[in-house]
């Protein structure tokens, strides 16, 4: 099963440079550029060697932390994209206390080439039907 890539039908009508997006293109990037300032924080704090981050929040306490779910807890968070990941590693952090920064960075990387393939001309479903293909190879491979 092989992904196909569309054609742009209208482009000849526009300047070189010129985007147009359907109404779910566009709150999709949007989304992903919502995610990706968060993900850029927690990729310079992720390892043994990751950076420190001085978080001031709305009560005017100052954190110091390098954790992904301290760093997203203490944020005043209101896109609605972004509260879904901070959702996610908050789970994270329940269930095995640790690897928050990598649940922020791995969704931050997926999201990255999302939007390249959205920009290339592929659909949302097609994206996900994609990464639930690789999802289940890679399963298998585990097992």
């Amino acid at each position: 099963m092989s992904l196909r890539l569309p054609q742009n039908p209208n482009a000849g009508l526009f300047k070189q440079g010129y985007n147009s997006y359907s109404n779910a293109d566009g709150q999709i990037i949007k989304s992903i550029a919502a995610i990706r300032e968060l993900h850029q924080m927690c990729l310079t704090s992720m390892g043994p060697c990751g950076r420190n981050k001085i978080i001031v929040n709305h009560l005017g306490k100052i954190i110091i932390t390098n954790d992904a779910a301290t760093m997203l807890r203490e944020l005043d968070i209101v896109h609605p994209a972004v509260k879904v990941l901070v959702m996610a590693t908050e789970q994270q952090k329940i269930d095995m206390g640790d690897g928050t920064n990598l649940v922020m960075i791995l969704a931050g990387e997926l999201l990255n080439v999302s939007e390249k393939l959205i920009s290339m001309g592929l659909s949302a479903v097609e994206i996900i039907q994609g990464y639930n293909m690789a999802r289940k190879f890679t399963l298998k491979e585990l097992d």
